[in-house]
C-alpha cells in the first residue's frame, strides 16, 4: 500500500513538472532574411574551411552557395534544409557524401 502511495506521488510530480515546463520549441523553419552558419563534413578540409561562414536566406527562400548556386531552403525545418543542401551538392556532383549542419545565427 505504501508502495502504491509512492508512485502515485511519483506520477503527479511528474505529470505537474510536465505541465509546467516549458514548452518544446516548434520546429525552427528557414524564413527569408534568416542568417545561418553552415558547417561542412565529409569533404576536402581546405575546402570545408570555404564553406563555413553564414548565409543569408533571400526573399525567394533561397541561399546561395560558394559552389553549385542557389538552393531553395526557406520554409524548412533545419534539419530538412541540411538534407536538402546535402542533396544538391550531390546532384550537382561537386560531392558524393557531404553532410551539412546549419545553425540558426540570427532572424529578420
Amino acid at each position: 500500500m505504501k508502495s502504491v502511495k509512492i508512485i502515485s506521488i511519483v506520477v503527479l510530480f511528474l505529470s505537474v513538472v510536465g505541465i509546467c515546463a516549458p514548452p518544446v520549441k516548434d520546429k525552427i523553419v528557414a524564413k527569408p532574411g534568416d542568417v545561418y552558419g553552415l558547417f561542412i563534413t565529409g569533404v576536402p578540409a581546405d575546402e570545408s574551411e570555404a564553406w563555413s561562414r553564414d548565409y543569408k536566406v533571400d526573399k525567394d527562400g533561397c541561399v546561395r552557395l560558394p559552389l553549385g548556386g542557389k538552393v531553395k531552403i526557406g520554409g524548412m525545418a533545419i534539419k530538412e534544409a541540411d538534407r536538402r543542401i546535402e542533396k544538391h551538392l550531390v546532384d550537382e556532383e561537386i560531392y558524393t557524401t557531404p553532410k551539412v549542419k546549419l545553425t540558426k545565427r540570427e532572424s529578420k
